[in-house]
């Protein structure tokens, strides 16, 4: 089927958003490890993070997956996070 134009930049505007977000997520998970000196979770957290953005640049569904994936999963666990500190 054809997609419109207008289709078609909306879903690669929502896959950028998913990607931006699987970065700095990824980044902040590789920062968080390095700074309570677990170097090689922190490294594996960078390897996992480039693995995934070669083939989502290669448009592989199942890399595609994993990112919307891990972003609601970290999107769930923040918001976990802010349920357990306002009712605390």
């Amino acid at each position: 089927m054809y997609q419109l134009e207008s289709g078609r930049k909306r879903k690669t505007a929502i896959h950028k958003v998913y990607v931006c977000l699987f970065i700095v997520s990824g980044l902040i998970n590789s920062i968080l490890f390095f700074i309570n000196e677990e170097a090689f979770q922190g490294i594996a957290s960078l390897s996992f993070l480039a693995f995934i953005l070669f083939f989502v640049g290669k448009q592989k569904v199942w890399a595609v997956f994993i990112i919307k994936y891990t972003v609601w999963l970290n999107l769930l666990i923040l918001l976990a996070i802010i349920a357990v500190l306002l009712f605390k």
